[in-house]
C-alpha cells in the first residue's frame, strides 16, 4: 500500500509574504467565512488575510498605506493565492463587520497543519541557564497597552480623547509560544485578569509575574491547586518575620518565611509564604530585588533565576506589540476577545503566534 505524504512548501526564491502564506491551508479562510456567514464575494477572506499579514510584516501605519502598497505591488500580490488588493472602504468594513472566530478558528486549523508537518514546532525545550533542572512547565503573565484611534474604536475609550486596547498574555517559558491571551479595553488593572489568564495551569506548574498582579487572594487560589508562584513583592506588603535561613552566597541577602500581618491580608492568604532578596543582575547592572514565592523547597538562587528567565521573552513581546499596534487599529471590531491562542482571536494577528496545546479553559 503506497504510503500518502504530507505537502510540503516548495522552496523557491518567493517573496517572505508568499512563503507565510504557503503554510495556510489552500482555501481554508474562504471556506471558514462562508461557514461564519460572511460577505466574501468582493473581497475574499484570503485577500483580507494577506493585506493584514503583508501589514503586519510591513509595520504599516494606517490602512492606506497597505491599501496603496497593494496597488503597486498587485501583479505580485495576485500570485499569493489569487489575492486582490484591497480598496479601503472595502477594507475598513471588512476589517469592522467580519467576526473575529473566523480569525480563531482559522489560526487553530492552521496551528494544526503546522503540528502536522512540523511535530517539533511546539515541542517544549529544555529551560536554559541555571533553571534546566527544573522540568516543570514554565509559564510568564504579563500585559501591554496599545493605543488606538477614538474616531473609529469608542468601545476603547481610555480617556477623553483617548482610545486603547489592553493585552493580558500568558507564555510557555519552554517554548516562548503564548498559551492564553486576553484582549479588552485598557480600564481594568492587571490584576483583574490575572485568574483568567491562569485558569489553565495545573499541579506543578510554575508561574512568573511582575508585582502588578500581587493579588493575595489570587495566589491562595494557585497554592491550593499545587501551583508555584515566583513574584516581585509589593513595597507596602506587611508581614511578620517567622523564620530566617541563613546562605553562604554572597548574593542572596535574606530568605525569609513571613506570614501577613493586617487582618484583611492575612483572610486572603492565611498560610506562610516565602520572602526572598538577592543580588540579580540586570541589563549588565546589580540590583537589589525582592521575591515572594509558596516555594520553601527550591534554593534562593533558582527563585531569582527564574524570575530572570521571565525576562527572556521580553524584547520579543514588545516587537509583537509595537508591530501589532497598528494593526489592532485597524480590525476596528467592537467585540472584546479572549481566547486560548496569543494573539489570534481577531483577524488583526491571525497567525501572529502560536499555542503549545488546546488545553485549558
Amino acid at each position: 500500500m503506497k504510503k500518502t505524504t504530507i505537502p510540503r512548501p516548495a522552496k523557491t526564491s518567493y517573496s517572505v509574504l508568499r512563503q507565510i502564506v504557503q503554510w495556510i491551508p489552500s482555501g481554508l479562510p474562504d471556506r471558514l467565512a462562508k461557514e461564519a456567514g460572511a460577505d466574501i464575494r468582493s473581497f475574499s477572506c484570503t485577500s483580507h488575510i494577506v493585506a493584514l499579514l503583508y501589514g503586519q510584516l510591513n509595520r504599516a501605519a494606517s490602512l492606506n498605506e497597505i491599501c496603496d502598497a497593494a496597488r503597486l505591488h498587485e501583479a505580485e500580490l495576485n500570485r499569493i493565492r489569487g489575492a486582490t488588493a484591497p480598496k479601503r472602504n472595502t477594507f475598513s468594513n471588512a476589517n469592522r463587520t467580519r467576526d473575529p472566530a473566523i480569525a480563531e478558528r482559522l489560526y487553530w486549523q492552521t496551528f494544526e497543519q503546522l503540528q502536522t508537518i512540523c511535530p517539533d514546532f511546539t515541542q517544549v525545550k529544555s529551560h536554559e541557564g541555571f533553571i534546566h533542572r527544573i522540568k516543570r512547565d514554565i509559564f510568564a503573565i504579563d500585559s501591554t497597552t496599545l493605543k488606538l484611534s477614538l474616531n473609529c474604536i469608542d468601545w476603547a475609550r481610555h480617556r477623553r480623547k483617548k482610545a486603547a486596547a489592553k493585552t493580558h498574555m500568558r507564555i510557555n517559558i519552554g517554548n516562548s509560544l503564548p498559551a492564553f491571551a486576553v484582549v479588552e479595553d485598557a480600564a481594568h488593572h492587571d490584576s483583574k485578569r490575572a485568574d483568567v489568564l491562569c485558569a489553565g495551569l495545573k499541579d506543578g506548574d510554575v508561574l512568573l509575574a511582575d508585582r502588578a498582579y500581587v493579588d493575595l487572594a489570587f495566589l491562595y487560589d494557585l497554592s491550593e491547586r499545587g501551583v508555584f508562584f515566583v513574584l516581585r513583592e509589593k513595597e507596602n506588603m506587611v508581614f511578620t518575620v517567622v523564620k530566617r535561613r541563613l546562605h553562604k552566597d554572597p548574593r542572596i541577602l535574606k530568605d525569609e518565611t513571613v506570614r501577613m500581618s493586617r487582618k484583611g491580608s492575612a483572610e486572603k492568604y492565611p498560610v506562610p509564604l516565602r520572602r526572598i532578596t538577592a543580588i540579580v543582575e540586570v541589563d549588565g547592572r546589580d540590583m537589589e530585588m525582592t521575591f515572594i514565592t509558596n516555594n520553601f523547597a527550591w534554593s534562593p538562587r533558582t527563585i531569582a533565576e527564574l524570575y530572570r528567565a521571565r525576562w527572556a521573552i521580553r524584547p520579543s513581546s514588545r516587537n509583537s506589540s509595537r508591530r501589532s499596534n497598528s494593526l489592532t487599529s485597524l480590525a476596528a471590531t467592537k467585540r472584546r476577545s479572549s481566547g486560548r491562542s496569543g494573539r489570534g482571536c481577531s483577524p488583526t494577528c491571525c497567525c501572529d503566534s502560536s499555542n503549545m496545546s488546546r488545553s485549558g479553559p
